[in-house]
C-alpha cells in the first residue's frame, strides 16, 4: 500500500471534506443525487444539534436510513466530536433496544419512526427536524481535535452472545479509507458500489473514501430495497468500482440484469474469510474481462489484515484462495498456546498488532 498524504489520518475530518467540490455529486440513491456541498450543510446542522444535546465525552447512538440525510447524520456526529455509536436500521428493534440499554448513551440520533421501535428510554434527536431547522454554517466544534481519540463505535453481529462495541480512533478510520483508495484505485468522478451501510466498519470507509477521493457514493440498502433496486442503480449510473460480500454478489450474479449493471466496472472489492474457486469462476463468467479483483481478510476488530489482487486467470491450489499479503504498518504472529512463534507449517493463533487497529471494546 502507497502511503497516506501527510495529514491525511490526523487532520479534521471537517476540513478534508471541506476541499472537494461543493457542487460535485457526491451521494446517489433513490432520493436522487446530492452534491458535497449539500450534505455538508446538513452533517453541519446535526454536529451543532449534537453538540448542543450531548456533553463532550459523552456518545451518540445513531440510527439512520441509506440515504444522503442518514449520511449527513453519521458525518454529523463524527464532525460533533462526540463518540458516534452506530447502529444498522436492518437490525430488529429488539436488538437496537438491547445495545441502548447496554451502552447507555446520551441520546439517540434518528428520524422518528426508527425511534420509536428502539428508544427504550434514551433521549431522542429527530433527524427530520434537524435538517429542516435552521443553517449552522458558523458553527464551530467545541472540543478540541484529537485523531487518537475514541470516534466512533461498530457493534459486532452478536452471534457469540451479546454484541460487542468495538471502538475505532478517527485514525483508524481515515486510515482505512485510504486503504480503500489506494488498493481500488479511486479517483474524482468515480461511482462507488458498496452494498455494506455505513454503521460497519468496511462501510463507513466506502463512504469516506468516496468523499475524500471526489468519487460518488451509490447508497441502497439491499436488504430493504432488494438485489433489483440495487442492479438498477448500478446500471443507472454506472459503477466503476464495487464491494461486495461473496454471497450476495453470487446472488446478484445469477440475476439477468447483472452483466449489464456491471459493464463499467474496472475493480471488484471481494471481502470474505475463504473466497470459493467456484464464486470467483461464476463471478469471472459476469464481469468484464478487465475487471480487476481485489480480495480481502478483515474483521470489525482488526480491520483488513490481509489482501491482494487477484491475478488474471488464477486458479488456486484448493477449493479456497489464499487470504492474500499482509497489511502495511502491522505486526503479525503465529503463537503456540505456550506464547511463544511456532515453527514454520504449525498451527497457531494469529495476533496483530497495530496502532490502526480497534482501540478495544
Amino acid at each position: 500500500m502507497t502511503p497516506p498524504p501527510d495529514g491525511f489520518t490526523t487532520a479534521p475530518l471537517a476540513g478534508a471534506l471541506a476541499a472537494g467540490d461543493p457542487a460535485g455529486v457526491a451521494v446517489i440513491g433513490r432520493d436522487g443525487a446530492t452534491t458535497l456541498g449539500a450534505l455538508l450543510t446538513d452533517a453541519r446542522r446535526v454536529a451543532a444539534a449534537v453538540a448542543a444535546a450531548v456533553p463532550p465525552g459523552r456518545p451518540v447512538a445513531v440510527l439512520a436510513p441509506q440515504d444522503a440525510a442518514g449520511i449527513a447524520a453519521i458525518l454529523g456526529c463524527l464532525l460533533s466530536g462526540r463518540l458516534a455509536m452506530l447502529l444498522t436500521p436492518n437490525d430488529p428493534p429488539g436488538r437496537c433496544a438491547a445495545i441502548l440499554a447496554d451502552a447507555m448513551p446520551a441520546a439517540l440520533l434518528s428520524g422518528a419512526a426508527l425511534a420509536a421501535a428502539a428508544l427504550g428510554g434514551v433521549a431522542h434527536i429527530d433527524l427530520a427536524a434537524v435538517l429542516a431547522g435552521p443553517d449552522a454554517a458558523h458553527w464551530r466544534p467545541d472540543v478540541g481535535h484529537d485523531p487518537d481519540a475514541a470516534a466512533v463505535v461498530h457493534f459486532t453481529s452478536g452471534s457469540s452472545g451479546t454484541p460487542k462495541g468495538i471502538v475505532l480512533s478517527l485514525r483508524t478510520v481515515l486510515y482505512r479509507s485510504w486503504s480503500t483508495i489506494d488498493d481500488l484505485g479511486l479517483r474524482r468522478g468515480d461511482a462507488l458500489l458498496a452494498a455494506t451501510l455505513p454503521a460497519m466498519g468496511s462501510g463507513l470507509a466506502f463512504l469516506l473514501a468516496a468523499l475524500l477521493s471526489g468519487a460518488r457514493y451509490l447508497a441502497v440498502n439491499l436488504a430493504q430495497q432488494g438485489a433489483t433496486a440495487l442492479l438498477t442503480l448500478a446500471r443507472e449510473t454506472p459503477a466503476d468500482v464495487a464491494a461486495l460480500a461473496p454471497p450476495i454478489l453470487r446472488t446478484l450474479c445469477r440475476l439477468g440484469g447483472a452483466p449489464a449493471a456491471f459493464a463499467g466496472l474496472r475493480m471488484l472489492r471481494i471481502g470474505a474469510a475463504g473466497l470459493a474457486q467456484a464464486d470467483l469462476d461464476l463471478f469471472r463468467g459476469v464481469l468484464p474481462r478487465d475487471c480487476a479483483i481485489s480480495h480481502t481478510y478483515a474483521s470489525t476488530e482488526a480491520l483488513i489484515a490481509a489482501q491482494w489482487l487477484v491475478p488474471p486467470g488464477y486458479v488456486a491450489a484448493g477449493p479456497l484462495l489464499p487470504v492474500g499479503v499482509p497489511a502495511a504498518d502491522h505486526h503479525y504472529r503465529l503463537l503456540g498456546a505456550d506464547g511463544r512463534e511456532v515453527a514454520p507449517g504449525e498451527i497457531g493463533e494469529y495476533v496483530a498488532s497495530s496502532r490502526h487497529m480497534a482501540m478495544g471494546e
